[in-house]
């Protein structure tokens, strides 16, 4: 919360346009108290861009992304995650099907374990995300 408020300018995507991440941290702002404070400091990314693309172009000095978009970017690094209890761990749930006329089914149900297994679990964390 203090890195908020000594922001001079803070990034996330735009709400309106449904973003979940941007979703999330305005209300996360509103629950938090603080989205009045704050919000004359929020900057907007441009349509299809994150707040990792506005650090990097050096738009804003604090931004709210999802870690792998930070991560993906080579110009900024991951400061660090919202504490455990701020987030959302339902916010962001990948799953993965087979199609039932699937022609390989065989070939879709080792894919989908290649991404559950313990070598993918590594991968997965490395790009930021929790693959529990």
């Amino acid at each position: 919360i203090r890195s908020l408020k000594l922001a001079k300018s803070i990034g996330h995507t735009d709400p309106s346009r449904g973003g979940g991440s941007g979703v999330y941290f305005a209300n996360l702002l509103e629950r938090l108290g603080l989205a009045e404070q704050l919000q004359s400091k929020v900057r907007y990314p441009r349509s299809g861009n994150s707040a990792a693309e506005q650090i990097a172009e050096g738009e804003i000095d604090f931004g709210i992304a999802q870690p792998m978009e930070i991560l993906a970017n080579r110009e900024i690094e991951l400061a660090g995650v919202l504490p455990r209890e701020l987030q959302d761990p339902e916010l962001f749930v990948y799953s993965a099907g087979i199609l039932r006329e699937s022609e390989q089914p065989d070939a879709a149900k080792l894919l989908i374990e290649s991404f559950s297994g313990a070598a993918a679990a590594v991968i997965i964390r490395s790009k930021g995300l929790d693959p529990s």
